[in-house]
């Protein structure tokens, strides 16, 4: 079994996957928030050319990261936050900006990425 992190579209992305890899854009970064318990947030909205997620950063300093910055994501994992599929970095993963100047994207968000809900 491999440790190295799978790369993955974000179409591909699915809840409790773990280890990925993927490449995106930043489309839109909202203010640093604190949880009850002091912990930062900052929350993104981010793309690559098969779609747009959700994508939280725990714990970091992030003021460094803005719209428009192309980012390389590995060690990370998959969610579901109040019942919408986000993108995480893990505890042992890192983001980093790339050195590229373009990149395309779609901005659809991926409604294959909401929970199936049984009525059983």
């Amino acid at each position: 079994m491999t440790n190295n992190p799978t790369f993955r579209h974000i179409a591909d992305l699915r809840p409790k996957m773990q280890n990925i890899s993927c490449r995106f854009i930043i489309l839109e970064k909202h203010p640093p928030t604190t949880t009850h318990k002091k912990g930062k947030i900052t929350n993104f909205l981010v793309a690559d050319q098969t779609g747009s997620i959700p994508f939280s950063i725990w714990k970091q300093d992030c003021d460094y990261l803005k719209g428009g910055d192309i980012m390389f994501l590995t060690g990370g994992y998959v969610s579901l936050w109040k019942d919408k599929t986000c993108l995480y970095v893990g505890n042992n993963g890192t983001v980093r900006r790339m050195g590229e100047f373009t990149f395309a994207f779609s901005e659809n968000r991926i409604n294959n990425l909401e929970p199936v809900r049984s009525n059983k």
